[in-house]
């Protein structure tokens, strides 16, 4: 699990522990670890124009938000299609992403302090 091109900051695990996501990049990398992930091909969601900054994934569901130094918030299934569900532009630098404990909500904050709190999943 190398061939980052810069430090990984970001990782989230899915609700299954099946699924690990990663920054690094301006992709987000998912590993399938059901069984060693060592030797086999991450899926790869592009939809940033810049650095990860942020990841994760729903408490209970298979939902994944990212975030980025793009100022984009992206919602994610990986599971079912590999573009984005949803997108919500802050206009600065993300600087967390968090569901709420009932996955009901989600809430972003960019690098500026703009707190953005928005119902889960099709508000993005």
């Amino acid at each position: 699990m190398s061939g980052y091109p810069a430090k990984v900051r970001e990782l989230t695990w899915d609700a299954t522990s099946r699924f690990l996501a990663t920054g690094g990049s301006d992709v987000v990398t998912i590993w399938d670890c059901a069984k060693s992930p060592a030797g086999t091909r991450p899926v790869s969601l592009d939809g940033h124009d810049a650095l990860l900054t942020a990841l994760a994934y729903q408490h209970r569901g298979r939902l994944l938000l990212s975030g980025a130094q793009d100022g984009l918030v992206i919602l994610w299934d990986h599971t079912r299609k590999m573009e984005p569900l949803a997108t919500r532009n802050l206009d600065a630098e993300i600087a967390v992403v968090a569901w709420s404990p009932s996955d009901a909500q989600i809430a972003a904050c960019s690098a500026q302090g703009h707190l953005e709190m928005l119902s889960a999943p099709r508000a993005l």
